[in-house]
Parts: structure tokens; C-alpha cells; sequence
């Protein structure tokens, strides 16, 4: 098995959260990584991907029957909820 070498920038935060977290399972950040690109190429992604129609309303203008999360709230409040 020929290998690939793999270089890419992280937050030096992250980098140091996630190797803690490896490390008490017992692995390196290698050894994680190598695990995650193994179950992504036999097409088992450990998390939701959206399809376009989901992220475009991720992303779009959030319509509904409030203007705002305090309006949201006062209706809850007002309803006894």
C-alpha cells in the first residue's frame, strides 16, 4: 500500500481539544483521521451532509409567524406555556 501524505491547517485550540479526546480513547490525531477517511471512502460519513434544498434553507430568510425570538417567548408566556 503506497500512502499519501496529508497536510492542512487547523486551529491550534482545536488540534490541541481533539488530540486530548484521541488520547483518552487510546489513539493519535493520525490514527483518528486515518479512521475517519476509511469510513468516508466505504461511504460511511459519521455525520449529516444537506442536500441543497436543506442548506438553501439553512441559509435563506427565516419566515414565520414571529419577528423575533422575544416575540416567540411573550406569545409562549402569554399562552401559559
Amino acid at each position: 500500500m503506497s500512502e499519501a501524505l496529508l497536510s492542512f491547517r487547523v486551529d491550534e485550540q482545536i488540534e490541541r481539544r481533539a488530540e486530548a479526546v484521541f488520547a483518552a480513547a487510546g489513539l493519535t490525531l493520525a490514527d483518528a483521521v486515518r479512521a475517519f477517511l476509511e469510513d468516508v471512502a466505504n461511504n460511511r460519513v459519521p455525520f449529516d451532509i444537506p442536500n441543497a434544498e436543506t442548506q438553501a434553507a439553512l441559509n435563506g430568510p427565516h419566515v414565520g409567524p414571529f419577528s423575533s425570538a422575544e416575540a416567540l417567548f411573550s406569545a409562549l408566556d402569554e399562552s401559559g406555556r
